[in-house]
């Protein structure tokens, strides 16, 4: 409602989601499910942060490193990066991952932010630059960890009958959409190196008709460098055990 006031306007629908890094994709969920619901004939969809300009410098450091479950992980001291940095030594022991694997997608990363307009950090880096580049939390590098950064977006949602009515030029069309929430906190995650991403994107390819093989460009979750490899490999893009010795395309 904050944001319809600095706009002027008064929506007939609104609503305000916070399920983390998942939060700008199921906002479409949400809105293409109002729409065909008959809330709402067109829906804007808006996501920012402000993590680097809004907050403090000691309220960034917090945010990441403490947990949110206050009853078994924050009396111990587990940071956020900690238990990310779990995940991948699982990944490493199961399917003989290696740092120099991980760095690789840190340096594709890069080499992708170097294209983008207002990115911040657009040096090329080489795999020996990120094992070099100091250690945060075994097996993670600094560079193997994503920045702190600003950023915001707005997509205007309609039915594709209204989209005709409106003359839209060249619209895009949502052909499926999944989710699935397995866990919150790492001491209840089922398993460790894989995510709830299996059965949110089965069911985006169910309702699409499509596959994975279908895809050209895909934009993937990636806080830390080992969750862009099991991420690859939950969407369907690699087979199990396969996205850190895939082909660089692949990311």
């Amino acid at each position: 409602m904050a944001f319809s006031e600095y706009f002027g306007i008064q929506p007939t629908f609104s609503n305000t989601l916070q399920v983390s890094g998942a939060t700008a994709a199921t906002m479409f969920n949400i809105g293409a499910a109002a729409i065909y619901g008959g809330l709402a004939d067109v829906v804007l969809v808006v996501g920012g942060d402000s993590l680097m300009t809004g907050l403090t410098p000691d309220l960034a450091l917090r945010s990441l490193t403490e947990s949110r479950d206050q009853q078994y992980e924050m009396p111990f001291g587990i940071p956020v990066a900690n238990t990310f940095a779990m995940t991948a030594h699982r990944h490493m022991k199961e399917f003989g991952t290696t740092p120099e694997q991980l760095a690789e997608v840190a340096v594709i990363q890069r080499r992708h932010a170097m294209h983008t307009p207002g990115a911040q950090q657009t040096t090329p880096i080489t795999v020996d630059d990120v094992l070099n580049s100091g250690m945060v939390t075994t097996p993670y590098h600094k560079l193997d960890c994503s920045l702190i950064s600003d950023g915001g977006a707005a997509f205007i949602l309609t039915s594709a009958e209204h989209a005709k009515e409106l003359d839209a030029e060249n619209p895009i069309y949502i052909l499926g959409g999944g989710e699935c929430y397995s866990h919150e906190h790492i001491f209840l995650m089922p398993s460790l190196t894989t995510t709830g991403a299996v059965e949110s994107s089965g069911k985006a390819y169910a309702m699409a008709g499509f596959g994975p093989k279908d895809i050209d460009v895909a934009g993937v979750y990636d806080c830390f460098t080992g969750t862009v490899i099991m991420m690859l490999e939950d969407l369907g893009s690699v087979p199990r055990a396969k996205a850190a010795v895939s082909s660089p395309t692949a990311i």
